[in-house]
């Protein structure tokens, strides 16, 4: 019995050992390969934006402006339109910056100088000032620029703008109201957040 005990035995400790070898050599077979992506490279994306210039009738950094001739205290002044093109393949959220307007008169405070920039594809607005335009970047409350969209002035397309101007009477002083020449400044950066359409 006890010869009996010990081929059991015997047979077992040599099907342990094969099966620890199996799997062994399973694992290591698992395990000893190496898969390599070669020739790599990164770049990044592009973010071109421009502003139609009626001119040239081409959106290049920079263009024409416009005169308003209609900022009535209390009134809010008729809508002057832009176009921008988001020339590049990423989405844009936007921001405007003014400079110092080289005169004005009949202002008390830049402040009282309202400024909306109108998104006419998407219908929203951003309402701001002057003094904030000149303190630094405002971002715009519409959504991003999305890449490849380009302004148009006879369809309504994404990178159709507006901009109007309002004063409140009782911040008029003096008899005549007038502000120099500006810059409007657009920024585009890549959105923080989701875009949502």
């Amino acid at each position: 019995m006890a010869s009996k005990a010990f081929a059991i035995s015997r047979a077992v400790s040599v099907i342990g050992a094969t099966a620890v070898l199996a799997t062994g050599v399973t694992f290591a077979a698992l395990t000893s390969n190496v898969a390599t992506l070669s020739n790599n490279s990164i770049a990044d994306t592009t973010a071109q934006l421009s502003v139609y210039d009626a001119p040239s009738n081409s959106f290049l950094l920079s263009g024409q402006g416009f005169t308003v001739t209609d900022l009535v205290p209390g009134f809010t002044t008729s809508a002057k339109p832009f176009y921008l093109k988001n020339g590049g393949n990423l989405d844009l959220g936007l921001s405007v910056h003014s400079s110092t307007p080289i005169a004005y008169s009949g202002l008390t405070n830049w402040a009282d100088l309202k400024v909306n920039i109108l998104d006419t594809y998407h219908g929203g607005v951003t309402n701001t000032t002057m003094a904030a335009l000149i303190a630094g970047n405002v971002p715009l409350t519409t959504p991003a620029l999305v890449a490849g969209a380009q302004g148009d002035n006879s369809n309504n397309v994404a990178g159709n703008y507006a901009v109007t101007f309002e004063i409140d009477a009782d911040k008029v002083s003096g008899g005549t109201l007038g502000v120099g020449s500006f810059n409007l400044d657009f920024f585009g950066e890549q959105p923080t957040a989701p875009i949502t359409q």
